[in-house]
């Protein structure tokens, strides 16, 4: 699909007429922006919004320009919007911090791997920066909110189901817009992995046709409410570390533009969330690490690592690394990590919670899960090596929880889809892992239990777990750990050695 970004002057040609006397600057425009692609003008004003292209009560646009071509399909792109919805919001609009601008050059980052021209990006800056736009400030946001916050005529707003009659050129048949035009986005099979709880209702994950379709496996009749409960919320490393501290061990990599970029970024987002934090220029970023291997000692090259970790919180930044191409950077870091002899500890362990991180976007278990996809198993061998690590807990626990996150993407797939996302030898590996490590320590236990129980509930009966479960005597390294675990917590144990008694082992 082509991508143009609209371009629209809320000012109607006063900024131009008036802004040198006012401000002292001259000023062209007060620059709109929206992104068209696929046959709809997406925006950003009462929350995300959308329309026809060029049917916005802004009137016609003032310039139109070719960004170029995406092509992500049409679910990626929904995804990514899904995420970005949290975050551009009706209320957390205004006028010089969070405007449509910032959600524009977003998209476009995401779309074709560039943003807007800076002109457009830097203008409220450049407004604030003079003593008058400073002091009317408060003034300018508000008699500008009737307009940039304006709904979308319902005449104006494109069907939900035009994108399936007309193809590229109409919407996503998965949007849904409200009488303002702003679009929402109901959880799909994949969306699901990026929700943050799951309710009391969503006590089956939301999968009750999958009971209709497969009514005769044997753990449909067993009762282990921990597992059909539970929540399938993905582990994340969220601590930030003093990040000036993390900097100066990078040396002159520290003063690197993409590297200060990125510690604004992550700085400010912490400070004053989301909303406040732009997105910096990924590309240059994604640059940066692709050399750091090459520029940065092992020992010093987990604190790029910790630093792109605490990045990845961001499901825009996490959600643009799951979708580059043709040479994605986060892969290549994670193999040159489980190929070094002798890997630094620190560096082993902030890879893994890095890995843990990727999915806080539902894009990254989309890929991971797809049959196809070069990740899945670097980030087994990653799990594989870190819970055989006896000397260092911290490493355990984090290697279980991505165990933990792989496990129950992998169980969404599986009851949403009715087939098994990671491959019988991923599956194998990662069942191995958990079982001999059961055996042999005594942390992280309760995640290491979780992983092992949503690879197993509802795993197909010619399953190769089947055969690894037996061979491995799993019962044996469940039951094992019952007496370390206070009575209040053996209930999960007796539900995952439940599944892995007679009803499972009879009709396989």
């Amino acid at each position: 699909m082509d991508v143009q970004l609209f371009v629209y002057d809320l000012s109607k040609g006063m900024a131009r007429q008036m802004s040198l006397p006012l401000l002292g600057i001259q000023i062209d425009a007060v620059y709109h922006t929206s992104l068209v692609f696929g046959g709809v003008e997406y925006f950003f004003g009462y929350g995300m919004q959308r329309c026809f292209p060029g049917s916005t009560h802004h009137g016609r646009p003032m310039d139109i320009i070719p960004l170029g071509r995406t092509e992500l399909p049409e679910d990626v792109i929904s995804e990514y919007l899904e995420s970005l919805r949290q975050i551009y919001t009706p209320e957390s609009y205004d006028l010089f911090t969070h405007n449509c601008n910032n959600f524009t050059n977003e998209l476009a980052m995401f779309l074709v791997g560039k943003g807007i021209p800076e002109h457009i990006t830097n203008l409220p800056q450049t407004v604030l920066n003079t003593p008058f736009g400073q002091m009317l400030r408060p003034q300018i946001d508000a008699s500008m909110r009737r307009m940039t916050q304006a709904p979308v005529p319902p005449q104006n707003i494109p069907s939900v189901h035009n994108r399936r009659s007309n193809g590229a050129n109409g919407t996503n048949p998965s949007h849904v817009v409200n009488g303002n035009g702003a679009v929402t986005l109901p959880i799909s099979p994949v969306s699901a992995f990026s929700e943050s709880s799951l309710s009391s209702t969503e006590a089956a994950h939301g999968l009750v046709h999958y009971e209709k379709a497969f009514p005769s496996h044997p753990h449909l009749t067993c009762k282990v409410p921990t597992l059909q409960s539970g929540s399938l919320r993905p582990v994340t490393f969220t601590k930030t570390p003093p990040l000036d501290k993390l900097t100066a061990k990078l040396g002159a990599a520290g003063h690197d533009p993409a590297a200060v970029a990125i510690k604004t970024f992550v700085s400010t987002r912490n400070a004053e969330g989301a909303e406040e934090a732009a997105v910096p220029d990924l590309p240059r970023f994604s640059a940066f690490f692709r050399n750091a291997p090459t520029l940065l000692q092992p020992e010093v090259l987990f604190a790029a690592l910790d630093l792109l970790r605490c990045a990845l919180l961001d499901p825009r930044v996490s959600g643009w690394f799951a979708e580059e191409s043709p040479d994605p950077t986060i892969p290549a870091l994670i193999d040159h990590v489980n190929n070094l002899e002798n890997c630094p500890y620190n560096l082993r362990l902030v890879t893994t919670q890095l890995a843990c991180n990727l999915f806080s976007t539902p894009l990254y278990p989309k890929h991971l899960l797809d049959g196809a996809s070069a990740l899945g198993p670097s980030l087994i061998r990653l799990v594989a090596d870190g819970l055989l690590d006896v000397e260092h807990a911290n490493l355990r626990s984090a290697a279980a929880s991505l165990a933990f996150n792989l496990a129950a993407a992998n169980y969404r797939v599986r009851r949403q889809e009715q087939r098994e996302g990671l491959s019988d030898s991923e599956l194998t590996e990662l069942v191995a892992s958990l079982l001999h490590t059961l055996y042999e320590q005594t942390e992280a236990v309760r995640q290491l239990v979780l992983a092992l129980g949503y690879l197993v509930y509802c795993a197909p009966l010619d399953s190769v777990l089947v055969e690894l479960c037996r061979a491995m005597d799993a019962m044996g390294a469940v039951e094992a750990k019952k007496d370390d675990w206070p009575a209040a917590h053996r209930g999960l144990l007796d539900e995952i050695l439940l599944l892995l008694d007679k009803p499972w082992g009879e009709e396989a």
